[in-house]
């Protein structure tokens, strides 16, 4: 009996013994509430400053663990006060969390009920339970500078060719902005740009250039002139073909598809790159017959990939239909939709923007031309037939493939465009786009040829940032 209860007293002491690791990790790291602060203009033009709070947990932190990194690459909303934010830091095997000082460099015991200042980068050491190892981290808890929808312009410097241009069309392609112009004594020139800093003339594809309409299609540019389809990457060195059938205006297109308007004034497709044409097909049926409405001069076409399937992509063709003479009265834009998936054949249908007393319709406007921009459609014309507006004063943002159309007092046209004679519009692939003016006639060096850059935050930033101010 002696002997069995020494046996028990033995056991129930190694019960009592610590275990310790040598492990040096951080598991986790969540960042609590964060306060941030706004500041607005009051009804009597004074600025007034207000407060809220929200949960820092919703921006994902990152943990690097092969560089030793901490950080976010989801920015906090603008206006985040990282000086004092409470932090959920986890390690392996209760590792101890030390962090480095901002005055003295000396370290200071981690605790979940203190706050932390993320305003400069931050050292946070992890000590092993065992307390003979030990890893530093760097960590960096950014917010943007910028709200996701502040816009901004910039004057680009001016060019005497874009000057002297009565007749101007853009196109991008393959990251280049090209720019098709016309002067007053019939003389074409093709230039093209990197960032609207400079322009370089373009070899031209041919000495005929009758009626020459083009567009950037799959990282090529296009040009349809005299029956003849060229194709270029850099704007020097061409490849001809010869459409199957006679085009009258190329159109644009997508990666998988190239259209253009017939001869007939029917909507043409190409699945081959431009050599081989048919007709595309278009909603029909007993009551259906909008083939009144077929876009005819001013088209663009504007291709973006669904949100849910990236090889599924949506088509919009945004143009101006026929004029028929003084009588036409008919004061709006023409718009036709298609899907384009291999897997399911869609047609082209009509979106009806033209009835009375419609608040959101595109203007059928001179020269009108639209891109892609702002997970929109930017579109800018000339005069309108119904008179109401000048000229190139107003750009017009759809959001929903061209069904209504709007125009924000935060996306005014630059001071001084309307003065331009002749104008277009082009995104250059990179986030920003480009009003591009022209006036012969002014007398101000200035009005003679506006190029500006236009840029929204949200469109620079990276995808997963755009979900955060």
């Amino acid at each position: 009996m002696i002997a069995m209860v020494c046996l028990l007293a033995s056991c129930l002491s190694n019960d009592d013994e610590t275990v310790t690791y040598n492990d040096t990790a951080v598991t986790s790291f969540t960042l609590g509430s964060i306060r941030c602060y706004r500041t607005v203009k009051t009804a009597a033009g004074k600025d007034s400053t207000y407060s809220y709070s929200y949960s820092g947990s919703s921006v994902r932190v990152y943990i690097d663990q092969v560089n030793r990194r901490i950080f976010n690459e989801d920015s906090l909303a603008v206006g985040s006060d990282l000086s004092r934010v409470i932090t959920t830091i986890s390690t392996k095997n209760n590792g101890v969390a030390l962090l480095k000082n901002l005055d003295d460099g000396n370290w200071t015991l981690y605790s979940s009920s203190d706050s932390i200042d993320y305003t400069k980068e931050r050292v946070l050491r992890v000590v092993s339970s065992d307390g003979q190892h030990s890893t530093d981290y760097t960590v960096n808890i950014v917010c943007h500078k910028e709200f996701a929808d502040s816009f901004s312009w910039s004057r680009m410097p001016g060019d005497a060719r874009i000057a002297a241009f009565t007749k101007m069309r853009a196109a991008q392609a393959g990251g280049l902005v090209y720019l098709m112009g016309t002067d007053d004594n019939g003389v074409m020139t093709l230039l093209r740009s990197a960032d609207g800093s400079a322009w370089t003339a373009c070899a031209m594809p041919a000495t005929d250039m009758t009626g020459a309409t083009m567009a950037g299609v799959g990282g090529e540019l296009k040009v349809y002139a005299a029956g003849t389809l060229y194709s270029t990457e850099d704007g020097e060195t061409w490849t001809a073909t010869t459409p199957s059938v006679p085009l009258k205006t190329l159109a644009g297109g997508c990666e998988s598809e190239m259209y253009a308007i017939g001869t007939d004034g029917k909507i043409m497709v190409s699945g081959d790159g431009g050599t081989t044409w048919e007709q595309d097909a278009m909603e029909s049926g007993s009551y259906v017959d909008n083939t009144g409405y077929l876009p005819a001069t001013d088209i663009s076409v504007i291709a973006t990939a669904t949100r849910t399937n990236s090889d599924v992509t949506n088509v919009t063709m945004v143009g101006n239909k026929a004029y028929t003479g003084e009588e036409d009265t008919f004061a709006s834009a023409v718009v036709w939709n298609k899907i384009v998936d291999k897997d399911a054949p869609q047609v082209w249908t009509y979106t009806n923007i033209a009835w009375d007393n419609y608040a959101y319709r595109l203007p059928r406007m001179e020269g009108m031309a639209a891109v892609g921009y702002a997970d929109g459609i930017l579109a800018i014309g000339g005069a309108p037939v119904n008179g109401t507006s000048v000229a190139y004063s107003k750009l017009y943002y759809s959001p929903d493939r061209g069904a209504t159309w709007h125009t924000q007092s935060s996306m005014n046209v630059p001071e001084g465009f309307a003065s331009a004679k002749v104008a277009t519009i082009v995104e250059d692939g990179k986030g920003c786009f480009y009003l591009i003016g022209a006036n012969a006639s002014a007398t101000s060096e200035d009005e003679k040829c506006m190029v500006w850059r236009g840029k929204q935050n949200k469109v620079l930033w990276k995808p997963a940032d755009k979900y955060y101010e």
